[in-house]
């Protein structure tokens, strides 16, 4: 089952107040354009905490 997502950077919010009490925190997304914008935001709400993206591999699995 799919919980829905809250609305609009209120998910940034949820994880950079989550981030605050768990470190380090790793956060795994569906896309990599959600990735991107989770980088982008979370700085916003908990500012002087790093957030890094790890680059996309581009492959499939079990693809030789």
């Amino acid at each position: 089952m799919k919980l829905p997502l809250p609305e609009g950077s209120a998910d940034a919010l949820l994880l950079a107040r989550l981030a605050e009490t768990h470190r380090p925190l790793v956060i795994l997304t569906e896309t990599a354009a959600e990735a991107q914008r989770l980088l982008e935001e979370i700085p916003w709400w908990a500012p002087g905490r790093a957030v890094h993206l790890l680059p996309d591999w581009e492959t499939l699995p079990y693809s030789a």
